[in-house]
């Protein structure tokens, strides 16, 4: 009977100390509860109250609530994988769609942490950078640029308009008439037509420098002959006027010159990094994608 006795009084010790140990280990990993042994988190818990739309009440009504909407949620949850809904082919859509958005998600962070890393932090202007800059390209920084502008998408059509203007139609025209040729737009208002293609006055920082070199070269009244740009296809300029800005010395401008020629460095650092990372990946392409595929996707 003695050894009886210390035998459930030692059982008794031990499950108390094994409680405790596995109580200490839950508020060490921040477990709030447990739901048939699934553990919830004070993450889960601050989760569900910023999805929820829940406001930062302390109280410990409004903190009950929140506890009681997840214990409500694993209980069903278990239930659904006790029935087999599981399997359910729509369940497993979602899933497979919120998996897909997490795995986006990852991507999109960890990308810009690189980005951060590996080209942000290494790219800084001095003054001294800024100022060689600015006296080589003192011309084109001290001047504000009225430009007219078409874009094509072939070089051929591009062509075709800038022989029209030598053969002496004017900018305004041509322009004017290809504006309202535009599906949807009422062609009818000179002045919506105009706004289509006259930029106005824009400065160095707003044309990309293969463009500023053409227009370097121009003077007011000028054509250019069709540009190539990178993603928009063709471009015929026409110079209406250059004039010089206010205030265009190199102190007025340090600042500014500093973060162009810092914008400009990053993404020729960014091109280079990403170039080299596709030279050093193995990439298959395997099938194109479905749109019908990807619309099922969408819609579990």
């Amino acid at each position: 009977m003695r050894m009886q006795t210390l035998l459930h009084g030692g059982m008794a010790v031990g499950l108390t100390l094994a409680l405790t140990a596995c109580n200490e280990t839950d508020s060490a990993q921040g477990v709030l509860l447990r739901v048939n042994d699934q553990p919830i988190t004070v993450f889960d818990f601050n989760v569900r109250q910023v999805s929820g739309g829940v406001p930062k009440d302390f109280s410990e009504t409004s903190q009950q609530k929140v506890l009681d909407a997840i214990v409500e949620a694993e209980l069903m949850y278990q239930k659904g994988l006790a029935l087999g809904l599981d399997e359910d082919p729509g369940f497993q859509r979602a899933v497979a769609m919120a998996e897909a958005k997490l795995a986006m998600m990852k991507r999109q962070e960890m990308q810009e942490r690189v980005y951060q890393r590996e080209v942000a932090s290494k790219v800084q202007i001095t003054d001294e950078q800024a100022k060689e800059y600015y006296e080589t390209h003192k011309t084109d920084i001290t001047h504000e640029y009225h430009l007219g502008s078409l874009q094509f998408p072939e070089q051929g059509k591009a062509r075709e308009v800038v022989k029209r203007l030598r053969k002496g139609e004017s900018f305004e025209t041509v322009a004017n008439d290809i504006a309202a040729k535009i599906p949807g737009f009422d062609g009818d208002d000179p002045d919506s037509l105009r706004k289509l293609w006259d930029m106005s006055y824009v400065r160095w920082r707003q044309i990309p420098p293969a463009i500023m070199e053409v227009i370097a070269g121009m003077k007011a009244g000028d054509v250019s002959e069709p540009i190539q740009h990178d993603g928009s296809g063709y471009i015929v300029l026409k110079l209406f006027d250059k004039r010089e800005i206010a205030e265009a010395d190199f102190p007025s401008l340090r600042a500014e010159l500093k973060e162009a020629l810092r914008t400009s460095a990053l993404k020729e650092r960014e091109r280079r990094f990403y170039d080299a990372l596709r030279r050093s990946a193995r990439i298959q392409h395997i099938a194109k994608p479905k749109p019908s595929t990807m619309t099922a996707a969408a819609h579990p």
